[in-house]
């Protein structure tokens, strides 16, 4: 009989790469995502690694656009601490599935109104969707904000000055695939994870189950990793970063214990996962989720264990941890990320 179990499951495309941008040499250096680079001197060209979600700020045509461009680029990532970056292509408002209705009926409406012609964009990133927390953060920043570059275009609305990034909207980045939303992952991504042995991408399931989440934060007992591994692998930053290493680590000493563990390294996180499946389970009253029985025992055996909260430590849930690397919390189900189509 299958068990049901009350739990909200993510269904999410997992591809981007580290939140706060990563190493020319495709390692993962997770930097600090509060520092912003705003030297004057440079130009924050967009690149297809900046994203893969972004704000669309602003856009300017004609008389000096390009200059007038830079300078909000340069404000927004100076003043209002934000990862601004300028795009010297024509900008289509193209509807995404990725979209919601407002955002899709205000696309809609700037493609009919516009011309098409050559301008620059402002855009704001790197976020991996639109539900991210620090995306809708910066939406709404960057909606109340009143840059001293566009101070003559401030205007009044009942009497209360509007700003004139009141506009800004979420957007896919242009400089990628148009495909990329439908859960393929692009080249710099692929090329992220193709020396890992038990890659996610070589997963030939729809679904699997994420069981560890990494962003650099995690430490690493060193003696029980070398004794469950057997190796004198360092996380010491020299191919990955903390978080890769992590991932690379769990997932291999899950392997070594027979378990069909895989591990995923995108623009903003690294993980592991367990298992392949083409099917999740049912809606079963009330809403909850019934998931098939091998599901439901990685869900088991991977989850959190229950301790009454304390002065010291107010968390309700102690994470499992193998080779002194911390487990989740609370599984999830996410869709298998696929290769680009050629």
């Amino acid at each position: 009989m299958k068990r049901i179990v009350s739990v909200a499951i993510l269904f999410f495309f997992v591809l981007g790469l580290c939140p706060s941008t990563y190493a020319a040499n495709l390692g993962m250096n997770f930097l600090n995502p509060k520092r912003v680079d705003a030297d004057p001197k440079k130009v924050y060209q967009l690149e297809e690694r900046n994203g893969p979600w972004m704000i669309m700020v602003k856009r300017f045509s004609g008389e000096n656009a390009e200059e007038r461009a830079n300078k909000l680029v340069h404000e927004l990532r100076s003043k209002y601490k934000l990862k601004a970056y300028l795009v010297d292509k024509k900008f289509e408002f193209n509807v995404s599935d990725g979209m919601k209705a407002t955002e899709k009926r205000q696309y809609a409406r700037e493609k009919y109104l516009r011309p098409s012609t050559q301008e620059y964009a402002v855009l704001v990133g790197d976020f991996p969707s639109t539900d991210d927390k620090d995306y809708k953060a910066a939406l709404k920043k960057i909606k109340s904000s009143f840059p001293d570059c566009l101070k003559s275009e401030i205007m009044q609305v009942g009497g209360t000055p509007q700003s004139p990034l009141a506009n800004a909207i979420g957007t896919p980045n242009p400089l990628l695939p148009p495909d990329f939303k439908r859960g393929f992952v692009d080249a710099f991504v692929e090329k992220l994870n193709s020396d890992s042995k038990y890659s996610l991408l070589n997963n030939p399931g729809r679904f699997t189950v994420r069981v560890a989440t990494f962003t650099g934060e995690t430490i690493i007992k060193q003696d029980e990793v070398k004794q469950i591994l057997g190796s004198n692998k360092k996380a010491d930053g020299k191919m990955l970063a903390r978080a890769g290493a992590n991932a690379s680590n769990l997932c291999a000493a899950l392997r070594k214990q027979g378990v069909d563990a895989y591990e995923f390294h995108d623009r903003y996180s690294s993980i592991v996962t367990v298992g392949s499946f083409n099917e999740v389970g049912t809606m079963g009253p009330q809403g909850m989720v019934e998931l098939i029985p091998e599901i439901a025992r990685i869900f088991e055996t991977y989850k959190g264990v229950a301790r009454p909260p304390t002065k010291e430590n107010m968390l309700p849930y102690m994470p499992k941890s193998l080779a002194g690397i911390e487990f989740d919390v609370q599984p999830y189900v996410i869709q298998v990320p696929k290769r680009m189509r050629r």
